[in-house]
């Protein structure tokens, strides 16, 4: 499966999985644990996905360094 991609005007490459919705009893939590993180280490937030539509990702997990969440 491949996914479709576009290329923004600032030369990132998106997939649709740059948004996702979190849980609402893990949301503030969540946000928190972002925010820390990210902080120390800009690359330390990774989504993953499955395979929707015809090159479509639906964002599934996500993962804060080591701490898995899942939707």
């Amino acid at each position: 499966m491949a996914l479709q991609g576009w290329i923004t005007q600032t030369g990132q490459v998106r997939y649709g999985l740059e948004s996702y919705y979190l849980p609402e009893n893990q949301r503030q939590q969540i946000n928190q644990t972002i925010a820390q993180t990210q902080s120390r280490d800009p690359q330390a937030l990774v989504a993953g996905g499955e395979g929707g539509w015809p090159g479509q990702a639906v964002p599934i997990r996500l993962w804060v360094q080591d701490q898995p969440y899942r939707f």
